[in-house]
């Protein structure tokens, strides 16, 4: 019995023979060539989608460490008494951009209350 080849891997110089004949060995041969000129088409967009999905990881990546260093100095800085800092990192990821804001009206907040509450008075002595 005859092996069948190695389909995972696609090859483009084989030539599919019997293309042109007009019985059922020749339908059979233009199946073939169909299936061949796919898994080339296929084996293409998989090598480019393996180069997209590795370029959005590195730049994922990048974003996600450019996001700690903001937020860490922030944090840092409001650990030490400081709610004047804010993340201005803009991202391209309109997610990690809502959180930037979402810790900057936080910080705001902190700072405003505090502000507004060191101007209070003291409450007067309750006579006695």
């Amino acid at each position: 019995m005859g092996r069948w080849p190695n389909w995972p891997t696609v090859s483009s110089d084989i030539t599919i023979r019997g293309t042109d004949r007009a019985d059922e060995i020749g339908a059979m041969a233009r199946a073939v060539d169909v299936f061949h000129d796919n898994g080339e088409k296929i084996a293409h967009m998989t090598r480019a989608e393996a180069a997209r999905i590795i370029r959005d990881e590195e730049t994922r990546k990048e974003m996600m460490t450019e996001l700690q260093s903001a937020f860490g100095s922030v944090v840092d800085a409001a650990a030490e008494g400081d709610f004047s800092q804010r993340v201005t990192a803009d991202f391209p990821d309109p997610e990690l951009n809502a959180l930037a804001s979402s810790v900057n009206s936080s910080v705001k907040t902190v700072d405003t209350g505090l502000a507004e509450t060191s101007q209070c008075s003291p409450p007067s002595p309750m006579p006695t």
